[in-house]
Formats: structure tokens, C-alpha cells, sequence
């Protein structure tokens, strides 16, 4: 004699409760071990057998699909062993054993397929007639796309304020794509602005910013440094300023604490009016002064002619000396 079962089951408690689970991302595999909670769907149905309500032990085996006839099974099969039902009732938390996650709902109906075996009658699991289709409640369907959030676990994306996300990436702007940590970018030219109230940390000493195609601000392994077809400006281990290429100052250089290397340049002018004499630093310094000097007030005076060169002009029959400083920082 053929067996007959079938399973009715309350739709809105197990297809709700399915979606309000899905609006909060409940069993989201977080990389960081966040402590979520389970995805899991509350399940009660009544079984009959030959017209009656069956009493006794059932093994239950459950999978969702993705058509009510074949199709492909998009999540289980999940075993629920010795489950006691009382008057045809019985109560199963699908999920339980086999984890669930929103992409087995996402985008596509979905069909709960129930294979009952009753402990002492059946010699295997019995496929029901019919599969039943999951439907979200009012709230669920709320829930699914939310407006606002005080906390968030897992955001996937914020399309309509220009965030997007790919994996661990982010991206900000128009319509850039996530594919750095953290990418800001407009589309059509558009100037895009990062204004930050604190400190762009890089982690591991070697990252930096981009400010054009070939100009980078990052760290050298000493420390900071300017990049541009090589690196410009930068420190070295030893704390040392070091400049590739001219270094040109609009205004004044200031510092404290100096460390300076000097050099006095000396010349003898012989007696004879308006006799001169060029004073000349040597390669590397600066011309910081230079003067001129006799017991018989002969001098006429100085010039300086360049940063590193100056003239010295008697100006009476007695002789004179010229000197002059120079200059450079260590």
C-alpha cells in the first residue's frame, strides 16, 4: 500500500523570519570573528499519514531550491534526526546543522524541499509532493534595503551616497571602483577633494600618496621623502636633509643650532690709489662678509660682486688688507 504524506506549515512565520535575517546579514561569515548571530529559520508543519496525524519519531531532511520541480538545489541537504511529533505537529530550526547565508536567497525564488522518514514505517527518506515556495513578510521586505542604520555590522554597499565596496576594498566618489583599500575618485575630470582632520598613517613604512601619475609623497628607509623620476627630497637614517637637484628658496631659510663651516680669505693690497683685489670663496661656500682695513685709513672699500666672490679697492699710498668670510652648512 502506498504511503501517503504531506506537511503543512505556517509561511509567514518561516519565510519571515527568514527575511528579517537576511536584513540584519545574520550568519555573515566575518573575517574579523565578529560574534554574529545564526541565520537560522523557526520551522513548524503538521504531517499526516493516510488521512491521520502522525505520533511518534520522524527523521526529517531538508534543502532549498531554486524552481518547484528539479531545478537546482542551492543549499543542503540538512538532517534533523529523532524529532518527536505530537498530533501531526512538529518544530525545526532549518539551519541548524548547515550553515545559511543571504546569497542562498538572493535575487531568486526559493522552494524549501521537506523528505520525511517515520522511525519504524520507513525504510528511507520520502520526497513530499509538493515544494513550498519562500515569501518575506512586510517587515522582512523592510528591512531588506534599509534607509538608515545607527550600527551596522556588515555594509555591502551605499550606492546612493557614492560608497562602494569590493571584499575589504572601498571606494568613494561618482563612481569609482573598489579596487584599492581605499580608492576616492569622481568621473568626468571632476575635482575630488580629501580633507582629513588628523594624521594619513602607512602601515609597514613603505606607502605613501599619489599626487600625480609620476610624483609620490612616501617614506624612504630613513623616512620621509619627495619622489618624482627619483627620489628628490628625502631623510636618511641618520635624520640628514638631503636635496637631489636645486633647491630654491622664496623667502628666508631660518634655524637654530647650525652647524656651520667657516673659512677667513685674506689679500695685502700694496700702496697706490684705487688698487684692487678679487677675494674668492672656495667651491661649496657662501660669502657671508667681507671688509677692508689699514692703520692710515687708505681703503676706499668693498664690493661684493657675487654670492661668493668680492672687490677690494686702496684708495692712498699706505698699504692695505682685504678679508672676507665664507660659509657652508654641514
Amino acid at each position: 500500500m502506498k504511503i501517503e504524506k504531506k506537511t503543512l506549515i505556517g509561511s509567514i512565520i518561516a519565510a519571515g523570519l527568514l527575511l528579517a535575517g537576511l536584513g540584519v546579514y545574520a550568519g555573515y561569515d566575518d573575517p574579523q570573528g565578529a560574534d554574529f548571530t545564526p541565520m537560522t529559520i523557526p520551522y513548524q508543519g503538521v504531517l499526516e499519514r493516510d488521512g491521520g496525524l502522525v505520533n511518534g519519531t520522524v527523521h526529517f531532511r531538508l534543502s532549498l531550491w531554486n524552481a518547484a520541480a528539479e531545478g537546482t538545489r542551492i543549499w543542503g541537504p540538512e538532517e534533523h534526526e529523532d524529532v518527536t511529533v505530537q498530533d501531526g505537529r512538529f518544530s525545526l530550526i532549518i539551519g541548524e546543522t548547515a550553515a545559511l547565508s543571504h546569497s542562498h536567497m538572493e535575487n531568486k525564488p526559493v522552494f524549501l524541499q521537506i523528505e520525511p522518514q517515520i522511525v519504524g514505517l520507513d525504510a528511507d527518506y520520502e520526497t513530499l509532493a509538493h515544494r513550498q515556495q519562500l515569501h518575506a513578510s512586510p517587515y522582512a521586505i523592510r528591512a531588506y534595503r534599509a534607509m538608515y542604520a545607527e550600527t551596522a555590522a556588515v555594509v555591502d554597499s551605499l550606492e546612493d551616497h557614492n560608497i562602494y565596496t569590493n571584499g575589504s576594498n572601498v571606494g568613494i566618489g561618482s563612481a569609482p571602483s573598489a579596487s584599492a583599500s581605499l580608492r576616492v575618485g569622481g568621473s568626468g575630470g571632476a575635482n575630488v577633494e580629501l580633507e582629513v582632520n588628523g594624521r594619513i598613517k602607512s602601515e609597514g613604512g613603505s606607502g605613501g600618496i599619489w599626487v600625480a601619475d609620476d610624483q609620490f609623497i612616501g617614506a624612504t628607509s630613513g623616512g620621509p621623502g619627495l619622489w618624482k623620476n627619483g627620489w628628490r627630497f628625502y631623510v636618511d637614517s641618520a635624520g640628514n636633509s638631503n636635496v637631489s637637484g636645486d633647491l630654491n628658496v622664496s623667502g628666508k631659510v631660518k634655524g637654530k643650532n647650525l652647524d656651520l663651516d667657516c673659512e677667513r680669505k685674506e689679500v695685502e693690497l700694496p700702496s697706490g690709489d684705487d688698487v684692487q683685489r678679487y677675494l674668492t670663496c672656495s667651491s661649496g661656500y657662501l660669502m657671508t662678509g667681507c671688509g677692508c682695513m689699514s692703520h692710515y685709513r687708505a681703503c676706499d672699500g668693498t664690493i661684493l660682486t657675487s654670492a661668493t666672490r668680492c672687490l677690494i679697492q686702496n684708495g692712498g699710498d699706505r698699504a692695505a688688507w682685504g678679508w672676507a668670510i665664507c660659509c657652508r652648512v654641514n
